[in-house]
C-alpha cells in the first residue's frame, strides 16, 4: 500500500495527477533513449516519482533495483510549475458537496 485515506482524500489526490497530465504531455519532454542513456535520464521512473509528488505521497522506491531517472523531477518542472500542479488539501473538492 502506498497511501491510505478517506475516499474523498484519495480521489482528490488522484484528480490532481489526472489534471496535471495535459500540462505534462504538452511539455513534449523527450524520453531518454532506452530510458537510461543520457545525462538527463528522464524516463518512466521520473514520471512515477513526479506523479507521486504531485499527489503529495511518497512514491515507493523498489529496493534492489536500478532506477535511473528517479527523482529527476527538477529537470521536468520548475518549482513554480510543480507547486501549481501539486495536490493541496485546502482546495475544495467537488465530491464533498
Amino acid at each position: 500500500m502506498v497511501y491510505a485515506g478517506t475516499d474523498a482524500d484519495v480521489l482528490a489526490r488522484w484528480d490532481s495527477a489526472v489534471k496535471a497530465l495535459p500540462f505534462l504531455n504538452g511539455l513534449e519532454i523527450p524520453y531518454t533513449p532506452f530510458g537510461i542513456i543520457g545525462l538527463s535520464q528522464i524516463n518512466s521512473n521520473s514520471a512515477f516519482s513526479l506523479l507521486g509528488k504531485i499527489m503529495a505521497i511518497n512514491a515507493p522506491k523498489f529496493q534492489g533495483y536500478w532506477q535511473p531517472g528517479w527523482g529527476n523531477t527538477d529537470k521536468i518542472l520548475t518549482t513554480l510549475q510543480f507547486e501549481s500542479l501539486m495536490y493541496s488539501p485546502d482546495e475544495p473538492d467537488h465530491r464533498r458537496a
